[in-house]
């Protein structure tokens, strides 16, 4: 699960759900199953179960194992060789499940332009196995959860720009299938965020000293509550995870600058002994229930200070 949050202001959920299913032609009615709510370990020990059903964009791919059911061989390869993949699709299980709602009625799909992507013999160069018959097993289905544009006047939106096969991997029974999406998701900043700034409030913009303690200064909001494990990191710009942090303090540590009608500035004491080389960097607010970074500062400076009197 993949997911940035914007607790009170705004929410953001998305979840990627990968299946491998087993087939019975004679269990389609089965499927409606897969939809219950599911385990996801967060992280060692941690054990959460959702509702897939309630989550902003939910992403389900995989090996569905659906099948093309009602036609003969002969019949399937007549429409293969002649390319119409629509009349395939009239006999299309998953079709046919979301028709008559059944399973993964509340799931979209892009039309599907290209030949089914089962079965094939691995290694041969398109070479189909006909031993099974020919199915779109392979799918990328998506929803968007009612509850999304609830609290906005902007619809969030999931566009599929991309729906197709990688017709040049050989080395599965499948071909493997790819989509490539556009959302757009308003993101609601009516009430005041965090952000880091200068002593006097303005954006910050100083540059620290290498090894000489540094103060660093956030807005926290008044309604905002910070979790006992919040912390603020130190970041090389061009960080790729939010773990990436070359020094961190607990937001725990934090003591008063000042106050406002909307909230507190709060300052962070970065040791000296941390920062240790000179470069670009960026500070990081991490919220631990939103298990993402809520703020993020503008590139600044560390730099040696014999350097920044010569400057």
């Amino acid at each position: 699960m993949s997911s940035l949050q914007k607790d009170e202001f705004s929410t953001l959920n998305l979840l990627f759900s990968m299946r491998i299913m087993t087939w019975n032609v004679n269990k389609v009615n089965f499927r409606p199953g897969i939809l219950s709510p599911a385990e996801f370990h967060m992280s060692p020990g941690e054990v959460e179960k959702l509702d897939i059903i309630v989550i902003g964009f939910v992403f389900w791919f995989g090996d569905l194992n659906f099948r093309v059911d009602g036609l003969t061989k002969e019949e399937v390869k007549r429409h293969l060789d002649n390319k119409n993949y629509s009349e395939l699709l009239k006999y299309d299980q998953l079709n046919e499940c979301k028709s008559e709602n059944a399973a993964l009625k509340e799931f979209n799909e892009a039309q599907i332009e290209f030949a089914p992507t089962y079965k094939f013999k691995p290694g041969e160069k398109n070479e189909r196995n006909f031993s099974r018959m020919p199915s779109y097993c392979d799918r990328i289905l998506w929803r968007t959860a009612d509850h999304c544009c609830e609290s906005s006047c902007h619809v969030p939106n999931c566009k599929i720009k991309k729906y197709t096969s990688v017709e040049h991997v050989f080395c599965s029974d499948h071909k493997a299938v790819l989509a490539d999406f556009k959302i757009q998701y308003p993101l609601s900043v009516s009430n005041p965020e965090i952000y880091f700034c200068n002593a006097d409030g303005s954006e910050f913009n100083k540059c620290w000293y290498v090894n000489e303690n540094s103060i660093c200064i956030f807005f926290e909001p008044q309604n905002y509550k910070a979790g006992i494990l919040d912390w603020i990191g130190l970041y090389e710009v061009g960080f790729s995870s939010d773990l990436d942090v070359v020094a961190w303090k607990y937001v725990l540590s934090k003591w008063v600058n000042r106050k406002s009608e909307k909230g507190v500035y709060q300052n962070v004491l970065f040791l000296g002994k941390f920062l240790v080389k000179a470069g670009k960097y960026q500070l990081g607010y991490y919220s631990q229930s939103s298990r993402c970074l809520r703020a993020l500062s503008k590139s600044f400076q560390i730099v040696h200070r014999d350097k920044k009197k010569k400057d």
